[in-house]
């Protein structure tokens, strides 16, 4: 039996695209980049974010990892991973930075304001540029 709320959470998610939980098929990784850029990216440390950047060919690509180490929970580890995904569309995407980035949150606890993110992303932007 499907239960009401996960039809509606379904049909919400299909008909807003501009809902949705990820970023553009376009601007994702592969297993094989990923595993490329993760070991011949330059690294860069800002708070408790470790970004690896590298030259992006095409488009530009964004990855989120959250450790277990932050959290036990894989329920809470999803949802900072989709809070910092959703910054990175509003704040990555649209900076056309031509940059490949993966993201490591080092943190030992989860984001209660992912304001510290948002500053992050804000202070990668202007490095980059």
């Amino acid at each position: 039996m499907i239960k009401k709320g996960i039809i509606f959470y379904y049909s919400l998610f299909t008909i807003h695209s501009s809902l949705s939980p990820m970023i553009a098929k376009k601007n994702r990784f592969t297993t094989k980049l990923f595993d490329r850029l993760f070991r011949r990216s330059k690294k860069m440390h800002v708070g408790n974010f470790l970004f690896l950047v590298s030259d992006a060919r095409g488009e530009a690509r964004f990855s989120v990892v959250v450790g277990k180490k932050t959290s036990k929970l894989a329920v809470d580890r999803n949802r900072l991973r989709r809070q910092l995904y959703e910054i990175i569309r509003e704040k990555m995407v649209p900076a056309k930075l031509n940059k490949n980035v993966i993201l490591l949150y080092k943190g030992s606890k989860i984001l209660e304001n992912p304001a510290e993110f948002k500053h992050a992303c804000t202070k990668l932007i202007s490095l980059l540029s």
